[in-house]
């Protein structure tokens, strides 16, 4: 029978919320439960059943209406999380990230420009050394062919000696003098015109180039026939002129030497007598100054490399890379500030709030995301309803907390208010200021609660910046320390290319003395070699000792060096000193073991100086009936000057200038041993 009221009236139908309550507190279909009014009528007045009744009734709806509002709660949960995720949420993250890489790759880009202008800087200066190592080549060229041209009228005269130069040797001389006449060609041109591309030479401060090679400066000894009467006239040139005249000179007394010989003496052949007066005198003093120029040109050069290397160490290593750092650092404050607003919301609920929302076993519908905006709302407003009911439990206490939780959202959009974005040069002052840098306790205030600023997350990431920058700067440092270096080790490189020039021109003024044939001209000859001799002897103690070894009446001049080099690189004290083999280029033609040279050529570069030097001091100390080409002095000066002397100063150069085209092998830069 079915139930009825009092009234005798059938009970109405649940209501709609009434109906979910029956289904979520597991009725059975088609019963029924009162509302609570009517259940209360029927206890019959007993009030102390209709409290314990309402109470469980109360229950039972609190944790039905607590598991629906978990579920919509998780479903705004999750579009809070998709919102935090969002674009327009992570843009400073995404702006920090791209502005971060584009900065990585403009130092990248930055510091690959200035790496390839310092190489070209320095790899610029080759160019420069080549030139000094052309013009000291030229020099000795220039000495070969006069040294040659002096064996060609020997020979024709019938003076030979074993041991110096005999008749057999004559086609041998003729491939030495068309060589030296090459190498002269090549370097001449070199010196003037340039290695790789045409250039000027430039007049420099102390020393005109230009005028030196291009201005009629230098003059000439030349002989001119005129009806058959020679006659000596004098004529200004230019070095580039002159020395090209001497080649082609050269090149007429090589091919018509023997026709030459026919009409008379070699020495009255006018292109003989041209190569022969010009060559070792006017042309070698233009050589000397052009050499002196073009070094200073190098020095002032180096000097200009070491002020560009100043200038890309300030832009490269400290302005770029300092720029760098303080943007990062000013896109990393960004970022957190950022990170500070969104989360600076969750501030102003209550702490009992949320962590009633931690304690709660949430269980989201994986088809929530296709639910209507709506929908939410009137779950939101329903939610808010439920919350109002439960105020008082979550709360952090009654009216207090309520007033909290308001005075904080109310103090947070008022300090939003008050801190409008500054522009970018404040922005940029506040980042670089250091309290910033490894955290601060001030931070974002939202009323009882703040966000504490942290700073190591900056200072990781700022840090490879900086230490990059620091690479940057020691290796720029140590560039700089190493071009202010460059100026002793290159001055030692233009002493020693003296001293190869030196040993040549030594062989050349001997050879001339002991070929005269009055007391007049062995004189001459005699006090010409005096000089060569006391200007090798400076050079050579200057080198390995130092300018303050030749004593206090000395007289400095370019080539003179404070620094001795036998202190400065242990390799060149090993070859001058210490060496106990042969350095000639052609190891065929060593002195074996036994001859009277063997000591002599087999204990370094220093014991063939000296003794270089004591056989032309005691030359010139011989009576003029023993100055002739028998001579024993001659024998020495003529065999270890021209190969074992001359080969060893030619490998200590090459100490200096690894690049050195003019490596001393036979046929190159030396003198081609005698077979």
């Amino acid at each position: 029978m079915a139930m009825t009221n009092f009234d005798g009236l059938p009970p109405p139908p649940p209501l709609e919320e009434d109906q979910d309550r029956v289904i979520a507190l597991g009725a059975d279909d088609g019963a029924y439960v009162a509302p609570p009014e009517t259940n209360l009528e029927q206890d019959g007045g007993n009030e102390q059943g209709s409290e314990v009744d309402a109470a469980d009734e109360q229950q039972e709806g609190s944790e039905v209406g607590g598991y629906r509002s978990d579920f919509k709660r998780g479903k705004r949960l999750r579009k809070l999380a998709r919102m935090l995720n969002s674009k327009q949420a992570q843009k400073a993250n995404t702006r920090f990230y791209k502005h971060t890489v584009l900065v990585i790759l403009g130092l990248l880009i930055a510091h690959m420009a200035c790496f390839i202008a310092s190489v070209a800087l320095i790899d610029g200066q080759k160019q420069y050394i080549e030139e000094v190592v052309d013009a000291g080549s030229a020099v000795i060229t220039l000495h070969r062919m006069a040294l040659d041209c002096r064996v060609f009228d020997a020979l024709h005269k019938n003076q030979s000696q074993t041991g110096i130069f005999t008749e057999a040797d004559l086609p041998h001389f003729e491939f030495l003098f068309e060589d030296a006449i090459d190498k002269f060609q090549r370097d001449h041109e070199n010196t003037y015109l340039g290695r790789t591309k045409m250039r000027r030479l430039m007049n420099r401060k102390k020393y005109k180039l230009q005028d030196y090679w291009e201005t009629p400066m230098w003059t000439s000894l030349t002989e001119k026939i005129d009806k058959d009467t020679p006659t000596f006239v004098n004529k200004s040139l230019g070095l580039w002129e002159m020395g090209n005249e001497i080649i082609a000179a050269a090149r007429e007394v090589l091919a018509n030497h023997e026709r030459m010989v026919q009409n008379g003496p070699l020495d009255g052949n006018r292109f003989w007598f041209f190569v022969m007066w010009n060559a070792p005198w006017v042309l070698y003093d233009g050589y000397k100054l052009t050499l002196y120029g073009l070094v200073e040109q190098v020095l002032d050069k180096f000097s200009q490399v070491g002020s560009a290397m100043v200038v890309l160490l300030v832009l490269e290593g400290c302005i770029v890379f300092f720029s760098a750092s303080m943007y990062v650092l000013m896109l990393i404050q960004q970022m957190v500030k950022n990170r500070a607003n969104l989360f600076s919301v969750f501030l102003v609920i209550p702490t009992g709030f949320l962590r009633a929302l931690a304690s709660k076993q949430v269980q989201l519908d994986e088809d929530a995301d296709t639910d209507d905006d709506d929908d939410d709302v009137g779950d939101l407003r329903q939610d808010d309803q439920e919350q109002e009911g439960q105020k008082l439990v979550l709360s952090t206490g009654g009216k207090r907390g309520k007033s909290s939780m308001d005075g904080a959202a109310e103090d947070w959009f008022a300090h939003n208010r008050a801190n409008k974005p500054q522009p970018f040069w404040i922005r940029m002052a506040h980042s670089l200021n250091p309290l910033t840098w490894f955290g601060s306790q001030r931070g974002k205030d939202a009323g009882k609660k703040q966000l504490v600023r942290n700073g190591r997350d900056s200072a990781f990431i700022t840090a490879p910046f900086a230490f990059w920058g620091c690479v940057i700067i020691l290796v720029y440092a140590i560039t700089i320390v190493q071009l202010g270096r460059v100026k002793g080790p290159f001055q030692m490189l233009n002493m020693i290319d003296f001293l190869v020039f030196r040993v040549t021109r030594g062989v050349v003024f001997a050879l001339e003395t002991c070929l005269s044939t009055t007391d007049a001209d062995k004189e001459m000859r005699k006090q010409q070699t005096a000089q060569q001799l006391a200007d090798m002897e400076h050079d050579y103690i200057s080198f390995l000792y130092g300018f303050p070894a030749l004593g206090p009446g000395a007289v400095r001049d370019d080539l003179s060096v404070d620094k001795p080099a036998v202190f400065q690189n242990q390799d060149l004290a090993n070859l001058f000193f210490r060496n106990t083999g042969c350095l000639r280029a052609d190891k065929s033609g060593c002195f074996p073991p036994g001859h009277k040279f063997y000591d002599a050529t087999h204990n370094g570069i220093d014991a063939m100086a000296v003794r270089f030097m004591q056989e032309t001091h005691l030359l010139l100390s011989d009576p003029y009936s023993a100055i002739n080409i028998s001579s024993s002095r001659l024998q020495y000066i003529w065999q270890i000057g021209r190969a074992d002397l001359f080969d060893g100063m030619s490998t200590a150069e090459n100490l200096y200038v690894p690049w050195n085209f003019h490596q001393p092998t036979p046929g190159s830069r030396g003198i081609l041993p005698l077979e």
